[in-house]
């Protein structure tokens, strides 16, 4: 009887909405279709938080956390891009992020506004050289409760056109445990790029590849229970702009029409967290 207590315990937790969330435990940083590799992400994540009292304090509420970010964001700069379907990167966005979202976006945006993160972005924004055939990329990880970008050179693949390819990180470090995954956009011919590429008149199997990274992101997401990315966009002027978007594992009909793309959007979430000098 006592184990089935537990499991129901456990199993409330699991599911319980962000709203009913008092304390940050390794369920609440859970998808709700999980998978091995988000069960390593959130125990990684439950750990780099140790050493952070204050994301355990800003998040006894987490309405009124929610509230805090958006106040925050509406407050900056922010750059324009289109993207698909219903999405919106807009500051309000962020009141429909989930916990595990949420703290991440709180941990960027303490590390910008405290300065120790623009440095490193700024580095990787920089580390493009230009006439190179890939971007620059990498993963989060966390050092003594602070954000630490790891870059990682991209994967090879096949460029489909003779333009700059962009950035595949190696399987081998895809699994590893981590906060984010990143990348950036570098200038081209002087113009920013700074939202994520992504293109509806693909089929699933093209679309969810290397060569989107709104694709790649619903992809690892499906894959791993859930996805968290960067883009880090070279805006000129010792300025760039930070996107953090998000997916979420969706069950799919049994027969999904492959050129359903607003359907597959079910569980992906985008804020812009404006622009930054580094």
């Amino acid at each position: 009887m006592k184990t089935k207590c537990t499991f129901f315990v456990l199993f409330l937790l699991m599911t319980t909405g962000i709203s009913n969330a008092r304390e940050i435990t390794f369920p609440s940083l859970l998808p709700p279709l999980t998978e091995q590799q988000a069960s390593i992400n959130a125990e990684y994540l439950l750990e780099a938080l140790r050493p952070r009292p204050d994301v355990k304090k800003f998040f006894s509420d987490p309405d009124k956390a929610r509230q805090s970010l958006f106040i925050q964001l509406k407050n900056l700069p922010h750059a324009n891009y289109e993207l698909p379907c219903h999405l919106s990167a807009k500051p309000e966005s962020i009141l429909n992020f989930s916990l595990p979202q949420l703290i991440r976006a709180y941990l960027l945006l303490d590390g910008l506004k405290t300065g120790g993160l623009t440095e490193q972005m700024g580095k990787v924004v920089t580390s493009y050289k230009k006439g190179s055939q890939y971007e620059t990329g990498g993963i989060g990880l966390a050092e003594n409760g602070q954000l630490v970008f790891e870059q990682i050179a991209s994967d090879q693949f096949v460029k489909t056109a003779d333009v700059l390819s962009g950035y595949k990180l190696p399987k081998k470090d895809s699994d590893r445990p981590h906060i984010f995954y990143f990348h950036s956009h570098p200038r081209l011919e002087k113009t920013a790029l700074p939202g994520p590429s992504w293109d509806t008149s693909f089929a699933q199997g093209m679309e969810a590849s290397i060569y989107y990274d709104i694709g790649q992101a619903l992809s690892r997401a499906q894959r791993n229970g859930d996805s968290h990315q960067l883009l880090i966009s070279d805006m000129g002027n010792k300025r760039f702009n930070l996107v953090y978007y998000a997916a979420e594992k969706v069950k799919l009909p049994e027969n999904p029409d492959p050129f359903l793309y607003c359907y597959k959007l079910k569980g992906f979430h985008i804020v812009n967290l404006a622009i930054w000098r580094y």
